[in-house]
């Protein structure tokens, strides 16, 4: 009878763990668990079903670019007016689209003012001339 070492064979209890090849499948089998997992996440928003139809495609497709730009302009408004009032955002991309709306609008005033002013005086210049 020929006997085995125990360095030839290993226990079906502890192959995964003993051998190099083992814990090499299991990487490869926890990546394409990750893998996996990316592509059954859910995804954001709300989900939506598009017509077959290719022109109610096109229109339902069309809404949703309207609707997505009405919503960043209500973020950017709001945003705007709550930093004007004082308060603070944690995020920083909303911060920042409402610290740059409240600069344009402070821009445009200063530059409605000024040509107001220079509106009366030419208003007062016509007036000496005539």
């Amino acid at each position: 009878m020929m006997r085995l070492s125990s360095s030839s064979y290993t226990m079906a209890q502890g192959m995964n763990k003993l051998s190099k090849k083992g814990l090499a499948a299991q990487k490869g089998k926890k990546a394409h668990a990750k893998a996996s997992s990316k592509r059954t996440a859910a995804k954001k928003g709300n989900p939506t079903q598009l017509p077959k139809n290719i022109q109610r495609r096109g229109m339902a497709l069309e809404q949703a670019r309207i609707t997505k730009a009405i919503n960043q302009n209500v973020e950017r408004v709001s945003s705007a007016r709550a930093l004007k009032a004082g308060d603070t955002f944690s995020m920083n991309d909303v911060k920042s689209i409402g610290k740059e709306l409240n600069r344009d609008i402070r821009r445009e005033e200063m530059t409605r003012k000024k040509t107001r002013v220079e509106e009366k005086l030419a208003e007062l210049q016509a007036k000496i001339d005539a």
